[in-house]
C-alpha cells in the first residue's frame, strides 16, 4: 500500500512538476526567441525604411540640383543642394570630364547612376545621378551632362538610427551574402549575410538570431538585425530545482502543496487569458518563492518587456514621414494585438473630411478579394461615423443591412461590412484625427472591452505620429511656396519647368510659357507703400489663379514678376490666355481698406513655346524674358509672343492686335 501510495504521490506529484518544469522552459524560451525576432524585425525594417527613404529624398535632390545649375551659378546651386538635403557629396559633370562638387566621398568608391536608387543602390554610398539630356544647358564654355547627390551610409549611421528609434540589435546591410555596411567585425558580419534565410524569417548564425528584410522588393540588398539569445541556464536550474523539491517533499506535504498550488495557479490561469487577450497590464503577485511564484516573476517580467517594446513601436511611428507607410504600420499592429482579420485606417487633417489611407485583410468570404471601405467617412451616418460623433471607441456587432440593427447591434453605414464585429478607436492629435477600424477576430469572438484597452497605447502613438507627418509636410510645403502669394517660388519651378520639358519631349506634346509682369509696380511701392504694393501682389495672384488649370504651374519668379507654366498648350492657347490674364487685371483697380484710394494695375506678358523657342529651361526662359521686354517696349499692358520658328503668320497677326489693343 505503502509504495502503491508513493506512485500515486509520484503520479499526481512528481510528474506533473517535472512536465511543467520542461514546458516552462520551453514556452518561455520560445515566448523570448520570439519576442526578441520581432524587435530584430522592427530593427531591421526601420533602417531598411531609413535607407528606402534616403533613396527617395536622392532623386529629387538630384533633379532639384540639375534644373539650378542648368539655369543659375552651378557653386551656389552646389551649396543649396548641400544645404537643403543634407547631401554629404554633390556634383555637376561637365562634357569635358570637368567636375564641380561639394563634400566627398570615401576612396575606392564610385557612384553610378541611380532611378531613383532602387536596385542600383551602391553602398556604402547612396547617390541619385540626374543626366542633363539637352544640348543647351551650357555654362560658359561648358556644356552640364550630369548632376549628382549622395550621402554616405558607415556603421554609425546604423547606430544612430537603431538608438534613435529605442531599439535593439546590430545590423549588417548585404548584397546577396556580401556585407557592404555592418556594426560587426567583417569576418562575423559575412557569417550573419550568409544565414539571413528568406526575408521576414528568423534564422540562427553562430547561436545568434538573425531577421533579414529586403531592401526592395526583388532586389538582393537585405537589412539583416542580429541579437545574441539570452542564457536559458537560469531557466533550466530553476526548473531542476523545481523537480528535485517537488520530488522530496510529495508525500509528505502533498495536501499542503495541492492547498497551497490551487489558489496561486487561478490567478495564473486568469491574468494569462488577460495577457492572451491583449492586456498587457495584467500583473500576477509575487507573494512566495516556490514555482508558481517564479512563474509569476517571470510572466511579470515578460510582460513588461512587452509594454516597453510596445512603448517603442509607438516612438518609432512618430518618426516617420510617409503617411501610407504610417497608417499600414498602425493598421498591421492593432490586428496583431487584436487578432483582427481586417480593418481600415482613416485620417483627417485640419478638421477636414476623413480619408481611407489604408486597409488590410481580404473580403468576408472571398480570400482572393481585397477588403474595401468607403473611401470616405461622414461623421452623420454609421457606426465608424459614431466613432468621430462621439470622441470615442466603439465595439459591437453591426446589423444585418446598411441603416439597419437589431437588439445590441450598431446600424451600419454604406460600405461597411454588414454583419461584421466592429473595434474602431478614435487617433487624436493636436492638428488631426483619425478612425483605426477593425473587424472580426480569427477566432469568431465579438470584441470587447479589454480589446478596445488594449488599442489605447497605440491609438494615442499613432495621433501623436500623424500630428508629425502634418508638421513633416507644411515645413516642406513652405520650402517650396512663396510666403507673400501663397504661389510656388523660384525652386518649385525650376524643378516643375525641367519635368514638364522632359514630359513634353518624351510624349511630343506642346508646352508653352508666360512672363508676366506688374507695370509700374515700383511707383505703386513709393507712392503708396510697401503694404499696399503687397495687397497689390497677392490680388493679382489671385486674379490670375482664377483663370489657370490645376495642371498649370504658377510661381512667383522675383519681385512683381512671375512665371506660368501650361503643359500641353500651343501657341495659340497661350495668347488666348495672355489676354484673358491683361484684360481681368486691368479690369478694375485694387481696392484699398479703411477708405484708401483704389489702385489701377496692368500687366505686360512674354510667350514663348517649347521646342520652337528652346529647348531648356534657362533658353525657355531666355526667350520668354525677351518677349516680355518687347511688350514694355511697346508700351506696355499688352503681350508678345518671342520671335523664332515657332511664332507662324498667326501669332503675328495676334501679337500686332494685342499691341493696338494695349495701347
Amino acid at each position: 500500500m505503502s509504495r502503491r501510495l508513493w506512485l500515486v504521490v509520484g503520479a499526481l506529484v512528481v510528474l506533473p512538476v517535472l512536465v511543467g518544469s520542461v514546458a516552462f522552459v520551453l514556452l518561455v524560451g520560445r515566448a523570448d526567441d520570439a519576442r526578441r525576432a520581432a524587435e530584430l524585425s522592427a530593427t531591421a525594417r526601420a533602417v531598411s525604411a531609413d535607407v528606402a527613404a534616403t533613396c527617395r529624398e536622392l532623386g529629387p535632390a538630384s533633379r532639384a540640383l540639375a534644373a539650378e545649375a542648368a539655369v543659375g551659378d552651378v557653386y551656389q546651386a552646389l551649396d543649396n543642394a548641400v544645404t537643403a538635403s543634407a547631401l554629404d557629396y554633390a556634383a555637376v559633370a561637365y562634357a569635358d570630364d570637368a567636375v564641380a562638387q561639394r563634400g566627398a566621398l570615401p576612396a575606392d568608391v564610385a557612384v553610378r547612376a541611380v532611378e531613383p536608387c532602387g536596385e542600383a543602390v551602391t553602398l556604402p554610398v547612396v547617390a541619385a545621378v540626374t543626366p542633363v539630356r539637352s544640348a543647351s544647358s551650357v555654362q560658359g564654355p561648358r556644356r552640364i551632362v550630369s548632376a549628382t547627390a549622395a550621402r554616405v551610409v558607415d556603421a554609425a549611421d546604423l547606430r544612430a538610427v537603431v538608438q534613435s528609434l529605442g531599439l535593439r540589435g546590430d545590423v549588417v546591410i548585404a548584397d546577396g551574402d556580401e556585407p557592404l555596411v555592418s556594426t560587426l567585425p567583417a569576418d562575423t558580419a559575412r557569417d550573419v549575410a550568409a544565414a539571413g534565410g528568406e526575408p521576414g524569417e528568423a534564422a540562427r548564425a553562430d547561436g545568434r538570431i538573425v531577421v533579414g528584410v529586403r531592401v526592395v522588393e526583388g532586389a538582393d540588398l537585405r537589412v539583416v538585425a542580429v541579437q545574441a539569445p539570452r542564457s536559458r541556464v537560469p531557466l533550466v536550474l530553476a526548473a531542476g530545482l523545481g523537480v528535485v523539491v517537488g520530488c522530496g517533499l510529495a508525500l509528505p506535504l502533498g495536501w499542503l502543496l495541492a492547498r497551497r498550488l490551487l489558489g496561486p495557479l487561478l490567478d495564473l490561469a486568469d491574468a494569462s487569458e488577460r495577457m492572451a487577450s491583449g492586456d498587457l497590464g495584467a500583473r500576477l503577485p509575487e507573494q512566495s518563492d516556490d514555482e508558481v511564484g517564479r512563474v509569476g516573476r517571470s510572466l511579470n517580467r515578460m510582460t513588461a518587456e512587452m509594454r516597453e517594446y510596445h512603448g517603442r513601436l509607438g516612438e518609432a511611428l512618430g518618426s516617420t514621414h510617409d503617411l501610407a507607410a504610417l497608417a499600414r504600420v498602425v493598421l498591421e499592429s492593432a490586428m496583431a494585438v487584436s487578432g483582427a482579420q481586417r480593418g481600415g485606417v482613416y485620417v483627417s487633417d485640419s478638421g477636414g473630411p476623413l480619408s481611407l489611407v489604408a486597409t488590410r485583410g481580404s473580403a468576408p468570404g472571398e480570400p482572393e478579394a481585397p477588403f474595401t471601405l468607403p473611401p470616405r467617412l461622414a461623421p452623420s451616418t454609421g457606426a465608424l461615423g459614431s466613432v468621430v460623433r462621439e470622441g470615442r471607441e466603439v465595439y459591437a456587432r453591426l446589423g444585418p443591412a446598411a441603416g439597419e440593427a437589431g437588439d445590441g447591434e450598431l446600424a451600419p453605414g454604406p460600405g461597411e461590412p454588414a454583419g461584421a464585429y466592429l473595434l474602431a478607436v478614435p487617433m487624436r492629435g493636436e492638428r488631426s484625427a483619425g478612425v483605426l477600424a477593425l473587424f472580426d477576430k480569427a477566432d469568431g469572438r465579438p470584441f470587447g472591452a479589454t480589446d478596445a484597452a488594449a488599442l489605447l497605447d497605440l491609438s494615442t502613438s499613432a495621433g501623436t505620429a500623424l500630428d508629425n507627418v502634418l508638421r513633416h509636410r507644411e515645413a516642406k510645403k513652405l520650402s517650396i511656396t512663396d510666403p507673400l502669394t501663397g504661389l510656388w517660388n523660384f525652386r518649385y519651378l525650376s524643378m516643375s519647368l525641367a519635368r514638364e520639358i522632359e514630359r513634353a519631349t518624351r510624349f511630343e506634346r506642346s508646352l508653352a510659357v508666360l512672363m508676366l509682369d506688374l507695370d509700374h509696380f515700383k511707383q505703386v511701392n513709393d507712392t503708396y507703400g510697401h503694404q499696399r504694393g503687397d495687397a497689390v501682389l497677392r490680388e493679382f495672384a489671385e486674379r490670375v489663379g482664377e483663370l489657370v488649370r490645376e495642371v498649370d504651374i504658377l510661381a512667383r519668379y522675383g519681385g512683381e514678376e512671375f512665371v506660368l507654366v501650361l503643359p500641353e498648350t500651343t501657341i495659340d492657347g497661350a495668347t488666348m490666355l495672355a489676354e484673358r490674364i491683361r484684360l481681368a487685371v486691368r479690369r478694375s483697380p485694387v481696392s484699398g481698406a479703411h477708405g484708401e484710394p483704389a489702385i489701377p494695375v496692368t500687366v505686360s506678358i512674354g510667350i514663348a513655346a517649347f521646342p520652337g523657342h528652346g529647348s531648356t529651361p534657362a533658353t525657355l526662359m531666355r526667350a520668354a524674358d525677351a518677349a516680355l521686354y518687347e511688350a514694355k517696349g511697346a508700351g506696355r499692358d499688352c503681350w508678345r509672343v518671342a520671335t523664332g520658328p515657332a511664332v507662324g503668320r498667326q501669332a503675328d497677326g495676334a501679337a500686332e492686335h494685342a499691341s493696338e489693343a494695349g495701347r
